[in-house]
């Protein structure tokens, strides 16, 4: 009877153990769960914050962009002097790298050689190093824009010019815009050179050339499709 009450009394214990063991395991994992959910609301609340002020920003700074689009628009529109400013001064940078068309009164040399010889790159040079002291604003060979990189090299059959082959046996227009003032000097200055050329040529194989000042000479773009067009792998220096 002792026995069967002993066993009761602690079976009775061991099911409320049980019990109890249940009810804090459940308890234990809703405190996690909970724990868990807290965590993510947090943690998205912030996310939302986050995206939010990103949103903000954007919004100003979209805004921003605008308010200035529509200021260029109103100072096109007006003719603004500080917008016509800007757009004079790019046109001006564009002339000066070559990248516009441009003409005035100036000179004309069309060169070439006598019987089957073929021109030297070196008298092409000669030439155009020449006008360049002589004060032209714009050159151009055979309409190829001279710029700062331009180069001017032989193979054995060619003239290489921005990239682009001329053959040597042809003729060679050079074209120069020079203030008229100086165009009468220039154009001897130019002669003398020619024949200082030719007296070192033998008669078989000298050089023909003809100089002349014209009122309209017009100055090609440098083509975009040109080598020294070129600017892909140019960056801007970071300031550290």
């Amino acid at each position: 009877m002792r026995i069967k009450n002993l066993i009761g009394k602690y079976g009775v214990v061991t099911i409320i153990a049980i019990i109890l063991g249940i009810a804090l395991a459940l308890q234990i994992k809703t405190t996690n769960v909970s724990a868990y959910e807290s965590r993510d609301i947090i943690e998205l609340q912030n996310n939302v914050r986050s995206y939010a002020e990103k949103n903000a920003e954007l919004n100003e700074r979209n805004a921003s962009l605008y308010e200035e689009i529509e200021k260029l628009r109103e100072d096109q529109a007006k003719g603004d002097i500080y917008y016509e400013d800007i757009l004079q001064e790019k046109e001006k940078m564009a002339i000066f790298a070559g990248l516009t068309a441009v003409q005035n009164s100036g000179i004309v040399i069309n060169m070439g050689m006598t019987g089957q010889s073929m021109i030297s790159d070196s008298y092409l040079r000669l030439i155009v190093n020449e006008l360049n002291t002589l004060g032209a604003q714009a050159i151009s060979i055979n309409d190829q824009r001279k710029v700062a990189t331009t180069e001017i090299r032989a193979t054995s059959e060619n003239i290489i010019i921005n990239g682009v082959g001329y053959p040597r046996n042809e003729d060679f227009v050079i074209k120069a815009i020079i203030n008229p003032d100086q165009q009468a000097s220039a154009i001897i200055t130019l002669e003398t050179l020619k024949k200082s050329i030719q007296d070192r040529e033998d008669a078989d194989h000298q050089l023909d050339m003809s100089i002349a000042a014209e009122d309209k000479v017009i100055i090609p773009a440098l083509s975009e499709d040109s080598i020294v067009y070129k600017t892909d792998l140019l960056r801007p220096v970071d300031d550290d």
